[in-house]
């Protein structure tokens, strides 16, 4: 799935405690799977 777009990360509709592998490619791939992971990990309900 292309995450270039939050909205597109969130209609992975992937649930808390589920797992999920991040990969990407390309200049910036490190910097872009740190931003996304700190994303999923933050706890938007609190």
């Amino acid at each position: 799935m292309d995450v270039s777009s939050v909205l597109s990360l969130m209609a992975l509709g992937a649930g808390f405690g589920q797992e999920v592998v991040l990969r990407a490619e390309g200049p910036g791939a490190d910097e872009a799977l740190a931003k996304i992971k700190e994303l999923i990990e933050t706890n938007h309900d609190a």
